[in-house]
């Protein structure tokens, strides 16, 4: 435990271990105090093994707790953006994660089905206790004043105002076939085909999702306009008047991306325009990042 806290730069981690015996780890500055205790003997075993992820997932098994969980993570956050951890237990950890990484890749014949079903086939009842009635797993966008006051309605409201982005990026008349590369529940492709009157083929690869997708679209007597298909982007056909994907490219892989790009241009008519919205990282950070495994990618 003491490798793993070691060089923290500003504030204080009080760490109970499960014979109630406590260690301090205080950085050089001032900052957040935290306070942990640590039930399983094995912890810090299988944070050498997992990092970050076996962190969470401890957490989660009841393996450590803590009063105060906000002060954890803040603590945390306040010193990674200080350059803390940069010990050598990653680097042994690394050639683990690659080899998880490897087995998980994103190829076209079952890889990327595999993966996408492990996150989002838990079940729509899991997805329904905590995302808005739109069902849009997403960032929203939002005005200044309801960064405030994020409730369910403003939530939605701001969820609709993101498709309304796509589509002015897109620019689809009344009648053109736009392509949503991972469409979800089906929001963003109902949203279109009401809004702007075009037709729209959504791509998932998550059975759970293609299933109540298609439900909202009988609902609402789209079925001429919306198609919803349990497909590989790689493997479709024909050309289309635009294209949207909405934080699917996170899922792509680092190795995929040229050929997603080049996906995008065969699919695209002329004149034709693609938007894309997707989670990024600071440049200066990027480096580090694609060398660790996050939750996403594992």
């Amino acid at each position: 435990m003491a490798l793993l806290l070691r060089g923290l730069k500003s504030g204080e981690l009080v760490v109970e271990l499960p014979d109630g015996a406590e260690h301090v780890f205080r950085g050089a500055a001032p900052g957040v105090h935290a306070r942990i205790r640590v039930m399983d003997p094995g912890f810090a075993r299988r944070l050498i093994a997992g990092g970050h992820l076996a962190l969470g997932e401890g957490y989660i098994d009841g393996a450590w707790d803590t009063p105060d969980l906000d002060a954890v993570l803040d603590l945390g956050l306040e010193n990674i953006s200080q350059g803390w951890g940069a010990t050598r237990v990653p680097a042994l950890r690394r050639p683990i994660e690659r080899l998880r990484h490897t087995l998980r890749d994103n190829d076209p014949d079952g890889g990327s089905k595999r993966n996408i079903a492990a996150h989002y086939d838990l079940g729509n009842d899991f997805y329904r206790l905590w995302l808005d009635d739109t069902m849009t797993y997403s960032s929203a966008c939002l005005t200044p004043d309801e960064r405030s006051a994020r409730d369910a309605i403003e939530l939605e409201r701001a969820q609709r105002r993101k498709w309304d982005r796509m589509l002015e990026l897109v620019q689809p008349a009344p009648g053109d076939h736009l392509l949503e590369i991972g469409c979800g529940w089906g929001g963003f492709a109902l949203h279109a085909a009401r809004e702007a009157g075009c037709r729209v083929t959504g791509l998932t690869l998550s059975e759970e999702q293609a299933a109540l997708a298609r439900e909202h679209v009988a609902e609402e007597g789209l079925e001429g306009l919306v198609d919803i298909r349990l497909q590989d982007y790689r493997r479709v056909e024909g050309t289309f008047d635009g294209i949207v994907s909405i934080e699917m490219f996170e899922a792509v892989g680092e190795r995929w991306w040229p050929g997603f790009f080049r996906r995008l241009g065969e699919m695209l008519s002329a004149g034709s325009a693609a938007a894309i919205q997707t989670i990024t990282i600071a440049a200066g950070g990027f480096g580090g990042y694609r060398r660790k495994h996050d939750v996403l990618q594992r």
